[in-house]
C-alpha cells in the first residue's frame, strides 16, 4: 500500500513542530512545564517519600491499586496529575493518612 506525500509532509512537520517547541513546554528534566508548581512538586515528593518508607516499588502500588504501574510512574515523575479520587485510592491501598499530606506540603513551600 501506497502512503500518499501528503501525509508523510503532514506527519514530518507535525514531528518538526513538535521538536522545535520542546523548550516551550518542557524543562530540562523532561518535565511537562505545563503540570509543574512547586505545590505539586511536594505532593510528589510526600508520595514517593511514603512509599519508599513502607519498602515499596511502583510495580508493588500498581499492584495494590490494581492498575498498571506506569500510570504510578508517569505520576511521580509529573507527567501525569493524580486527581483527588486516585489520591484517597492511593492512601487507602499504603494505608496512608492523608492530612499528613496537607500538613507536608505548606512545610515544602516556605
Amino acid at each position: 500500500m501506497l502512503v500518499k506525500p501528503s501525509i508523510i509532509l503532514l506527519i514530518f512537520m507535525g514531528v518538526f513542530l513538535k521538536l522545535e517547541n520542546f523548550d516551550a513546554f518542557y524543562d530540562e528534566r523532561g518535565t511537562n512545564k505545563q503540570l509543574y508548581s512547586a505545590t505539586n512538586e511536594a505532593f510528589i515528593t510526600w508520595l514517593k517519600e511514603q512509599r519508599v518508607v513502607k519498602g515499596l516499588t511502583v510495580r508493588d502500588v500498581g499492584a495494590l491499586k490494581g492498575r498498571y504501574f506506569p500510570i504510578v510512574t508517569m505520576i511521580e515523575t509529573q507527567v501525569r496529575r493524580m486527581d483527588v479520587a486516585e489520591f484517597y485510592e492511593y492512601c487507602q491501598a499504603l494505608d496512608l493518612d492523608p492530612e499528613a499530606c496537607f500538613d507536608y506540603i505548606p512545610k515544602c513551600n516556605k
